[in-house]
């Protein structure tokens, strides 16, 4: 195998675990919010932990895309930081 080939190899690997990362996480915090609003707690503890959640979200779906945004470009040889 060559070693862009090897590269696909092993970039097609870091995807997989990046997406099962992101399922757990996302598949986490929507349980949070689901058990929150099923409990009907109407607390602010309740409302603190549904907000954290959806920012969670939000910022791991933000990380997952510009990282696999600043993986292209490195293993594409562009950009400054393959230089």
């Amino acid at each position: 195998m060559s070693s862009s080939q090897t590269d696909i190899v092993t970039q097609k690997d870091l995807f997989r675990h990046r997406r099962r990362f992101m399922i757990v996480i996302v598949g986490f915090c929507m349980a949070v919010i689901a058990y929150v609003l099923w409990s009907g707690n109407d607390t602010e503890t309740a409302r603190t932990a549904i907000s954290s959640a959806f920012l969670t979200i939000g910022a791991s779906l933000g990380s997952y895309v510009f990282g696999a945004t600043w993986q292209h470009i490195n293993t594409a040889g562009g950009g400054q930081a393959s230089r």
